[in-house]
């Protein structure tokens, strides 16, 4: 089970929308035409690159090793990580938790919160994950029984912390999004059984979210996300499949997103709010288009979702667009084997930052971009990001580290040398 979490992952993002345009594709009144088989490729070679790498990281035995040692205090690095783990979802709750739990819409949440939305960017998917990660390795592969039994409460209520600020996102699935990274390390000891309880806990946790967030019966909010999951998540893509079969010719202009929609708004002098930016967005440019709230899609209140393989039709059009797919195979490659790799017990600050760019930088644009693979993995606010939680990171491991004290043997109290 070392690798189920991965695979999981990867197949929540790029199997479930395949599952709702094989399912909904006569619905949407679009030409769907050859789009399913498109799709069923594109997500072949991303799972094909995935089981090359896992096959690679098996041969060279990479992985955290049992009863493995650090120089770390694990005592201190648990009160640190609580503490700020604490204090961040406390800024969370003031910028956003406080108004989704008045029942504020998400998307009005999200553009109210203005010059201070890269910070609870940072807190909810880098910062609280990252640290939720780094504990749960040192908890579950370098702490022996006693230790673990001493700091057990404290790891289920950073557990608990990350719960909650998943809540106050406002989003049905980011509970169970924000718990990937520390599944991910966890994954290694999984056995089947609790591989499946982990999975039914997790679908469980989004049906009762979606419950109280909208007033929905038990089986109302299951039939809702499956359709939310499935038939919707595919409709963006599709979207793009019957406006640009031969792809966009301006789809060079996402490239502008590497700095940021903000930036980019100045850069072009094209008012980020308004019609003429759509073009920079794949996402925005498609809500406008097909959606039923053109108002949203100017103001980024409410998007339709475009997968990775919605990029890469919106690039390369029908014909083409395993070009993208084979690019994403590369990666996909790459970023397992450096996740797998870094495993070791002088790379707990490094093998983080992956699980954390993984999780919330790749598995981010497989179900979710704005058309644009270079602004999402080279962009500046995700380097930017990256940059602080790294800082985070090596204060908590640097203020963590054991003292060592090793006495002069030779140096004795009133010696003297004689030359």
């Amino acid at each position: 089970m070392t690798f189920f979490a991965v695979l999981l992952i990867i197949g929540l993002f790029t199997i479930l929308p395949l599952i709702g345009v094989y399912i909904a594709s006569e619905l949407w009144n679009l030409d769907t035409s050859g789009m399913f088989v498109a799709n069923l490729i594109h997500v072949f070679i991303i799972f094909f690159s995935a089981l090359l790498a896992i096959k690679k990281v098996k041969i060279k035995n990479y992985g955290w090793k049992e009863n493995g040692r650090t120089f770390l205090n694990t005592d201190k690095l648990f009160s640190l990580i609580l503490r700020y783990s604490i204090i961040l979802s406390i800024i969370v709750f003031f910028l956003y938790g406080r108004a989704i739990f008045s029942g504020v819409y998400r998307g009005d949440v999200r553009t109210s919160v203005g010059a201070f939305g890269w910070l609870v960017t940072f807190i909810s998917r880098y910062a609280v994950p990252g640290m939720m990660s780094f504990a749960t390795v040192v908890y579950c592969f370098y702490s022996d029984k006693n230790t673990q039994e001493k700091l057990r409460f404290k790891f289920y209520i950073l557990l608990g912390l990350g719960v909650i600020v998943g809540l106050m996102l406002g989003g049905k699935s980011s509970v169970v999004t924000m718990m990937f990274p520390a599944l991910i390390q966890y994954s290694q000891k999984l056995t089947v059984k609790k591989g499946f309880y982990i999975g039914l806990l997790g679908a469980l946790s989004i049906v009762l979210i979606g419950e109280k967030q909208m007033g929905q019966t038990f089986s109302e909010s299951v039939s809702y996300n499956i359709y939310r999951s499935t038939d919707l998540a595919g409709f963006g893509t599709a979207c793009v499949w019957d406006k640009y079969p031969n792809g966009c010719p301006s789809a060079y202009l996402t490239i502008f997103n590497t700095f940021g929609e903000n930036l980019a708004s100045k850069i072009t002098g094209i008012n980020r709010h308004s019609k003429e930016f759509l073009q920079f967005n794949v996402a925005r440019d498609v809500t406008y288009d097909y959606y039923m709230d053109p108002e949203g899609a100017i103001t980024g209140s409410g998007n339709l979702t475009v997968t990775s393989f919605g990029e890469a039709v919106y690039w390369f059009g029908h014909n083409y667009f395993f070009i993208l797919s084979i690019i994403a195979g590369i990666l996909t490659y790459k970023l397992i084997v450096i996740l797998y790799r870094t495993r070791r017990s002088d790379k707990l600050r490094y093998n983080t930052l992956v699980t954390i760019y993984f999780t919330s930088v790749y598995v981010s644009w497989l179900n979710s971009t704005s058309g644009s693979l270079l602004s999402t993995f080279l962009g500046l606010t995700t380097f930017f990001y990256m940059i602080l939680l790294y800082f985070l990171l090596k204060y908590i491991e640097q203020s963590s580290k054991k003292k060592i004290y090793v006495k002069n043997s030779i140096e004795r109290k009133g010696a003297r040398c004689s030359y």
